[in-house]
């Protein structure tokens, strides 16, 4: 919380903009996984190099294996065909995928194989968007692989032939027998002719017989009009009623006669019809047996199947890529498992359990419940922080440290909070106390205290600004702040550079206690550059954030660094949240705001008041 002067007092949280949880939480789930994989890298390159022994024990005990193809093009028949196929024209998928059906059939595939006396194991798939199929064998050497595959492609055309031959008999025998119909009434009609000749001539003589007859008749009445000889007379009209009666019986044979040429004709009409019908079958049936012996019945094979050197299988470099990626991911998920499986801090007996050289200085619990023999029952945030503030002055041969460090060994531990809370308690005391922002990865001193992103620590490092510039200090109290500053993409390999250990020793001689927030240890090397320049270094951990082992590799990295570690301390859950009052006149601090309602600028040009 916050007193009536505006100032943070030991225990609150003054927060600024809210965080994103969501974004937290996967930045941690990441930087998990980063941890566990930097202490448990050889699990991952063991998991690797087991799962490539595997791939190669298993590629040396597989037989190779050898591959051949060739392929079948299809193509149609002669128009009216009875063998044709018409399906490959209009539904050439269908077709297709039905003929691969009948080339894998056991019929063929028992015929290939009583042919080679190999077991046949080959595929069959239509090429794309072609009128062809591909017959793939596998076999355990080249030769054997190209013998299979042209096997299987001789048995089908075979049994293709057959059955198109088949087809072809029995359409001849149909045309056959047509043709012979036609013949037998062609014999018929010729008969009918040959019966219907003798007729036609008796008709000639008879019409001869008729224009001799009609003829002397003429004569006789020509004589008969003259009246030369009156005495023949009645002779001649006797004669010509005689021939009279002659030409009507020979009129009536010849009328007779005429209707039965009448029926000839038609004779000769159909007769002739029937020669064309039996040439056009007589051609249909030459068609079908001249193409089914020159097109196969429609499929032939384009070329042999040849031997290949280069065996199918195993492939080694393909199987051990697989089997190295397989490996490298079995054994992230390892590492990440038995990382999460070490034991985790969950109470200060665990840590003096763990790490028996570093004392717990203090535990600082949100809710305030009594956590140690040593905490007074009912003791608040605020007590215990002043409890830490009392085990720091009780370390020191003359006080308390000069330059105390606050870090964490893994992300996600309130370090801020708590390092703000801590100069809150040194400046209660009338110490002049300055907090200063070193995480400038990831900020949060400026949310903790509502500072926005005001200019600070970054700027200073870059010399783009004075300290006097960008030191906040509180209202009436001993107390600054130096925010973060506005991080960049290179903000935190500032801290490397040589201008941190001068600017460290100006900002301790402007105030009697240095509180400086540093990132995790384990996640970056910032908090032990910093801890080379501090008097003290305490790491903080919340229960079941940090495993023992994380904090035992966060004290081993800044004892590699001869770091003076001052001890460790347990924040139990984050603090309660809340906003701090605004000053008179104004309703708050709103997000990038600066400064926000506990500090203020300082006259520029001028030390920090603090």
């Amino acid at each position: 919380m916050t007193s009536g002067n505006g100032l943070v007092q030991a225990g609150a949280w003054h927060v600024g903009p809210p965080h994103d949880l969501e974004e937290d939480v996967s930045v941690l789930d990441m930087g998990a996984l980063g941890r566990a994989l930097r202490r448990r890298w050889w699990l991952v390159l063991l998991s690797a190099a087991a799962a490539v022994a595997i791939a190669l024990g298993i590629v040396a005990g597989q037989p190779k294996v050898y591959a051949s193809s060739t392929s079948l093009l299809f193509t149609a028949t002669s128009d009216g065909d009875p063998s044709s196929d018409g399906e490959l024209a209009s539904q050439p998928d269908r077709y297709l995928r039905t003929q691969a059906e009948l080339m894998l059939s056991a019929p063929v595939r028992d015929a290939a194989e009583a042919s080679t006396g190999i077991e046949a194991d080959y595929t069959v798939e239509p090429v794309f968007e072609t009128d062809l199929l591909e017959v793939r064998a596998e076999a355990g050497t080249p030769e054997r692989a190209a013998t299979t595959a042209n096997a299987v492609v001789d048995a089908y055309l075979a049994q293709r032939g057959d059955q198109s031959a088949a087809e072809l008999e029995a359409a001849t025998e149909e045309l056959t027998s047509q043709i012979a119909a036609i013949d037998d009434e062609i014999a018929a009609i010729d008969g009918q002719l040959a019966a219907a000749a003798p007729a036609a001539a008796t008709a000639e003589a008879l019409s001869q017989q008729r224009a001799a007859l009609i003829n002397e008749r003429l004569q006789l009445r020509v004589a008969l009009a003259r009246g030369e000889s009156p005495a023949a007379a009645p002779q001649l009209s006797a004669r010509i009623a005689q021939l009279d009666a002659e030409i009507a019986a020979l009129d009536a044979e010849l009328a007779t006669g005429a209707a039965s040429s009448a029926g000839t004709a038609g004779l000769d009409e159909r007769r002739a019809s029937l020669i064309d019908a039996r040439g056009e079958l007589r051609t249909r049936l030459d068609d079908w047996t001249v193409g089914s012996s020159l097109a196969a019945d429609g499929a032939r094979q384009l070329a042999p199947a040849e031997a290949h050197d280069t065996p199918v299988a195993p492939t080694p470099v393909r199987t051990v890529a697989f089997a190295l990626a397989i490996g490298l991911v079995v054994g992230v998920v390892l590492a990440l498992l038995t990382d999460r499986a070490s034991p985790r801090v969950r109470t200060a007996k665990d840590l003096r359990r763990a790490v028996p050289e570093a004392p717990v200085l203090a535990e600082i619990s949100a809710r305030g419940t009594r956590r140690s023999r040593g905490d007074k029952a009912g003791a608040g945030p605020a007590d215990q922080v002043r409890e830490l503030r009392s085990a720091l002055a009780r370390a020191g041969d003359s006080g308390p440290p000069r330059r105390v460090q606050l870090t964490s060994a893994s992300p996600g531990v309130n370090t801020a909070g708590l390092a703000a809370d801590l100069a809150s308690s040194f400046a209660d005391i009338g110490l002049r106390a300055l907090v200063v922002d070193a995480n400038l990865r990831d900020p949060q001193l400026g949310a903790v205290l509502g500072l926005g992103r005001a200019p600070g620590l970054t700027e200073l490092l870059r010399g783009e600004r004075t300290v006097a510039e960008v030191v906040l200090a509180a209202r009436d109290r001993p107390l600054g702040a130096l925010p973060a500053g506005r991080p960049g993409p290179t903000a935190g390999e500032l801290l490397g550079g040589g201008q941190l250990a001068a600017l460290l020793a100006e900002l301790a001689d402007s105030c009697d206690v240095l509180v400086i927030d540093t990132p995790a240890v384990l996640d970056h090397a910032d908090a032990a550059i910093v801890s080379l320049f501090v008097d003290t270094s305490l790491v903080a951990t919340t229960p079941g954030r940090s495993t023992l082992h994380e904090v035992r590799a966060a004290l081993d990295a800044l004892g590699r660094v001869s770091a003076r570690v001052g001890g460790l301390v347990l924040i139990d859950g984050p603090y309660e949240l809340s906003a701090a009052p605004a000053p008179p006149g104004r309703a708050g601090a709103a997000a990038g705001d600066a400064p926000a309602a506990s500090f203020t600028d300082v006259d520029r040009g001028a030390a920090p008041a603090i």
